[in-house]
């Protein structure tokens, strides 16, 4: 009986993890990641944020694919108690190699990309408007448009996208859809893609302000990454069906 319970379960386990693996490699599930910070202003008030991307593709358990399009949606949250009075985000692909850091600006950090030519510099950054061609949609993918990005303080193109959220109440979420398509001559490596969610609120004491940041790396590849998985999981699709078939006979 004791061997009967394990073979069983155990089919199911692996069945469960087979079925996993291929759903998850194929971009039918994703796990969404993020982060999020918290200022207080005063007593029972306070300027929250979070950002998280949850993507359709296996990033970053796979390759991602030279030539391919791939989308994902970023969460934009209000964790906190004071309403944001504006809020935006910047979107920018590091070349391949470049490291992430920390830069201070105006209200907090925010996350840049770093090579061999400097921090925070468009040599440092790809194409991700006319090479990436990177869309957005509000409507879950519906429609698909061009996102701005021309940094509005300079009027020229950085590499560098900016995108309006505007206002967000206390707890509410807001969501944009984001797909590029990797360029079919980039080299095999990573390449981070970096996002920043900015938020401003007025307060008696001034402008506050609250940053998030996240970074997924791309690894760049072919599509072997997908199909070892595919593989792993169908192989422990078939032996956990086998074993349930045993225990059951």
């Amino acid at each position: 009986m004791v061997k009967y319970d394990r073979k069983l379960i155990g089919g199911i386990f692996l069945a469960v993890i087979g079925a996993f693996l291929i759903a998850y490699s194929q971009g039918w599930i994703s796990i969404p990641t993020g982060t999020s910070l918290s200022i207080a202003e005063k007593p029972g008030e306070r300027i929250g944020i979070s950002i998280s991307t949850n993507f359709q593709r296996s990033i970053p358990l796979s390759m991602v694919a030279k030539g391919y399009t791939y989308q994902w949606r970023l969460d934009a949250k209000n964790t906190g108690t004071l309403k944001w009075d504006d809020s935006w985000v910047t979107l920018r692909i590091g070349v391949k190699g470049a490291q992430v850091i920390g830069k201070a600006i105006k209200g907090g950090v925010i996350s840049v990309e770093k090579c061999d030519y400097g921090e925070d510099v468009v040599q440092c950054r790809e194409d991700i408007r006319d090479e990436w061609k990177l869309k957005i949609s509000y409507d879950g993918g519906a429609t698909w448009q061009d996102p701005p990005c021309i940094n509005p303080e300079t009027g020229t193109y950085e590499r560098v996208c900016h995108i309006s959220f505007g206002p967000l109440g206390a707890g509410q979420t807001k969501s944009a859809w984001f797909r590029i398509t990797v360029p079919a001559n980039k080299k095999d490596g990573v390449y981070p893609l970096i996002t920043n969610l900015m938020a401003q609120t007025g307060t008696e004491h001034g402008i506050m302000y609250a940053i998030a940041s996240k970074v997924d790396p791309l690894f760049v590849g072919t599509i072997q990454g997908d199909i070892i998985m595919q593989l792993i999981g169908l192989l422990a699709l078939v032996v956990g069906a086998a074993l349930i078939a045993y225990s059951v006979m």
